[in-house]
């Protein structure tokens, strides 16, 4: 999970030239950072949809839908649900397929959901436990701790991510 930077302090380290390239999942952030995201030699997008963001990306990666997958995801009343794949996906992966083999090609070696779920237990404060608790989703929340302001957890050093990123999508092309 690695980096805890704010989105704040992303869009100033891009505007200060220290970030040179961004990946964005299932988030359309152009309309309100197109002058910033125009200092990036490398905008990639993982989206179900297009978007302005996608329209003006580099690499954009389709994902799939939450019906066509496994995992959970937290609400914005930070309540955890469970999915569950309601049909098969279209694109032949779920996203976890997707992510899996993406963190497999830059080192990191997950089994399944709940070799992911563990690790981010173990990783995200607010989901210490969490993997304990996962067969048995219902109205379970994310802890809130007023002391800490919110972060945005990712899962290693944004340059390592997409210089490797580039090395798997050209094995792909």
């Amino acid at each position: 999970m690695g980096i805890t930077t704010s989105g704040d302090q992303i869009i100033k380290a891009i505007e200060d030239g220290q970030i040179k390239g961004l990946v964005v999942i299932g988030e359309d952030i152009y309309s309100d950072y197109s002058n910033t995201l125009k200092n990036l030699k490398l905008l990639a997008t993982f989206d179900l949809f297009e978007t302005d963001t996608t329209k003006n990306s580099n690499i954009i990666i389709p994902i799939a839908s939450s019906a066509e997958g496994y995992g959970t995801y937290t609400n914005s009343c930070r309540k955890i649900q469970k999915l569950n794949r309601a049909i098969k996906p279209l694109l032949g992966v779920d996203n976890l397929e997707l992510f899996l083999k993406l963190a497999t090609n830059i080192g990191i070696e997950f089994k399944d959901i709940k070799d992911v779920i563990e690790h981010i237990s173990k990783e995200v404060p607010n989901y210490k436990g969490f993997y304990k608790l996962y067969n048995n989703l219902e109205n379970i929340f994310v802890p809130l701790d007023n002391s800490r302001e919110v972060k945005y957890y990712t899962q290693m050093d944004l340059r390592r991510i997409i210089k490797r990123l580039t090395l798997f999508l050209k094995r792909l092309i």
